[in-house]
């Protein structure tokens, strides 16, 4: 009986082990393609049916240039409040793909 349970119990921990190693170099290259974090202001919460939505400024100091993000839907509740700080991974090729840390 040990014999047959030996090679179900293999592919469940290899086909368990594959699916956290993809996971993990997603996140990898997730994080590595948004390589400046920046510290911005909340400036405006809204609340819809569906969830909370953050919008936040920061301002380039070396070209004075301000930058607006918006989260993605936020199911749970909001910590932040308007006035508060919030990091944000930005690609400085293009500061249009953002990701904000909430």
């Amino acid at each position: 009986m040990n014999t047959l349970l030996l090679p179900f119990c293999l592919i469940v921990i290899g086909s368990l082990a594959i699916q956290f190693l993809f996971m993990a170099l997603y996140q990898w290259r997730k994080t590595r393609q948004y390589r400046i974090q920046v510290v911005a202001t909340v400036k405006q919460i809204q609340v819809w049916l569906d969830g909370w939505y953050v919008t936040a400024v920061w301002t380039d100091l070396l070209t004075d240039r301000s930058y607006t993000f918006q989260s993605q839907r936020i199911d749970i509740d909001l910590k932040q409040r308007v006035g508060d700080s919030v990091i944000v991974n930005i690609d400085p090729k293009n500061p249009e793909h953002y990701m904000m840390k909430l």
